[in-house]
């Protein structure tokens, strides 16, 4: 066998022995290790990552024991674990035409397939080495699951956990955080908040675990749990950065710009933070409507870095609230420089250009806002005003349905219709949109006549408004 059962050295022997290997390293004597021990030696010295004592080692075995298979093993781990692939996998063949049992063979198989990405093969040679594992079968699913985690193949890593869990009578509470984990990381956040969950009853002072059940609720659009985990983590470890700054975002959801000020202020002082950081802070002081406060930390993040897309982006906000929409552009434009794929970006680029009549540009940066994301109701009721205003009604009732599509519940969407058709004399489908918007949400019926004031003489419109009142 060339993975030996090192139990007839006692502890003194193993010192002994290491001691013996740095007298040599040191002196040159004594100059003979048998087979075991330098095995052994090998073993220790891999596991603590010690190159050249390890070649040093790989040298003498070779002058010693030429040809051993063991010692041909350890090369090919050493080999592996330097990225010396095709070598490696050459002298792991040898090794597996002279000994076929050893399970450790087929598990750096595999590894090796993985690093190529060649996740089939990979799991026949991990298939081979869980049938020879024996006795150590918990610790080959573990380091199977860990390899296919590295490699983001977090659906395969999901079952070699769950096997390793279930093998070790749930003995192993990490493996129930790295089950989370890898639900996570595979969108799966329901799965993930579970196995959080069972992790923390087992281990409540986990800040990570904590953390990352937060990110869990985020990520579902549970902003007040997210907060509570987040309160959580930082109960735990006060000065959790992560958790500090999680919560500082998590509360911008939340609309509590007061406090999610107070969370990126303590970030600001524990850390070095990026210019990104600066800015968000700035953007909830603009969310508050203190402008001048919010200019100060676009500006500081512009000192910390030039390109900060989030701080060009909210002085252009603010300098559209100005009615400055000329310098408005120029930050935005600067924005999408350094970030060309945020619809944000587009769609304050496309009101800006719109309230000085610059209907082309405008109209190209809803569309590109629109394409990166077309989910927002407002991009396209704006869009379609563009299109209404300049005369062409058909062309703003044709962007509105296809928005309708994407937004099929929005009363908004359905109230601009109704007027639209209405302007082109379609009383059939005006009606319809328009009770379908007053189903939807009736309060925003005053959005629809103040928008449209000549719907107030269409009798029909009226009755559907009563009936419902």
């Amino acid at each position: 066998m060339s993975e030996r059962n090192f139990d007839f050295l006692s502890n003194s022997e193993y010192e002994d022995l290491i001691n013996n290997f740095e007298s040599y390293l040191r002196h040159g004597y004594p100059s003979y290790f048998d087979v075991n021990e330098l095995e052994f030696l090998l073993d220790y010295h891999l596991d603590l990552d010690k190159t050249e004592a390890v070649l040093t080692l790989l040298k003498l075995s070779d002058k010693l024991h030429p040809g051993t298979v063991g010692i041909k093993f350890r090369k090919a781990k050493y080999l592996f674990s330097t990225g010396n692939l095709d070598e490696a996998w050459e002298l792991l063949e040898e090794v597996e035409s002279l000994e076929k049992s050893n399970a450790e063979v087929y598990l750096i198989k595999g590894m090796i397939h993985v690093m190529n990405k060649k996740f089939k093969a990979a799991k026949k040679m991990f298939e081979k080495a869980v049938d020879m594992a024996g006795d150590e079968l918990e610790d080959m699913y573990y380091t199977i699951a860990t390899t296919l985690e590295t490699a983001t193949q977090y659906k395969s890593a999901i079952a070699y956990f769950k096997a390793a869990y279930k093998l070790s009578g749930g003995a192993e509470p990490e493996l129930l955080y790295d089950l989370a984990y890898c639900y996570e990381k595979s969108g799966n956040y329901e799965k993930s908040t579970d196995y959080y969950k069972k992790y923390l009853d087992r281990n409540p002072f986990s800040e990570s675990a904590w953390y990352n059940l937060a990110v869990n609720y985020h990520n579902k659009e549970k902003y007040q749990q997210a907060q509570d985990a987040f309160e959580y983590a930082l109960t735990v470890k006060p000065a959790y950065l992560p958790a500090v700054l999680g919560s500082a975002e998590n509360l911008m959801q939340l609309q509590d710009y007061k406090q999610a000020i107070v969370y990126f202020k303590k970030y600001i002082e524990l850390a070095e933070p990026e210019a990104d950081i600066i800015a968000e802070t700035g953007e909830a002081y603009y969310k508050l409507e203190e402008s001048k406060t919010a200019q100060q930390y676009y500006l500081s993040a512009l000192d910390k870095n030039s390109r900060c897309s989030e701080a060009h982006h909210g002085l252009g906000l603010l300098k559209y609230d100005e009615g400055k929409y000329l310098e408005s552009i120029t930050h935005i434009k600067t924005a999408l420089k350094h970030t060309a794929y945020n619809p944000d970006y587009w769609y304050s680029l496309a009101i800006s250009c719109q309230k000085i009549n610059f209907a082309t540009e405008a109209e190209k940066a809803f569309k590109k806002a629109l394409d990166l994301y077309p989910y927002n109701p407002e991009i396209w009721v704006n869009y379609a005003d563009l299109a209404f205003s300049t005369g062409n009604v058909k062309h703003a009732i044709k962007l509105l349905t296809e928005g309708d599509s994407f937004n099929e519940n929005t009363a908004r969407i359905k109230y601009r219709l109704a007027a639209y058709h209405l302007e082109v004399k379609d009383k059939k489908n005006a009606i319809s949109y328009f009770s379908e918007a007053l189903r939807l949400n009736a309060d925003e019926s005053n959005d629809f006549f103040s928008f449209y004031p000549k719907a107030v003489h269409f009798t029909e419109l009226r009755s559907l408004l009563k009936n419902k009142q």
